[in-house]
């Protein structure tokens, strides 16, 4: 759909995403421990959970809304989209 060719990122939208992520992020982390293991990416961002080894940067074995966040920039500038 037309939506979805829009690749065009205003300070606004980078707002809302980050927003929505962090709500996402935050009612994966059923232990509220500001981190995800892999099972709970897995139930909780399941789309996430196949790259879980590529977004913990610094293998604790958790993800931080940091890795997760950089994951994303660095998946939307290899697809050409501005961050």
């Amino acid at each position: 759909t037309a939506a979805f060719a829009d690749t065009t990122t205003t300070p606004e939208r980078v707002e809302k995403s980050g927003a929505k992520m962090r709500e996402r992020f935050e009612a994966a982390d059923t232990d509220h421990d500001g981190l995800l293991s892999r099972d709970e990416t897995a139930k909780g961002l399941p789309h996430l959970s196949k790259h879980f080894d590529a977004i913990d940067t610094n293998r604790d074995g958790k993800l931080s809304i940091q890795e997760i966040a950089q994951f994303l920039r660095n998946k939307r500038a290899v697809r050409g989209e501005t961050p």
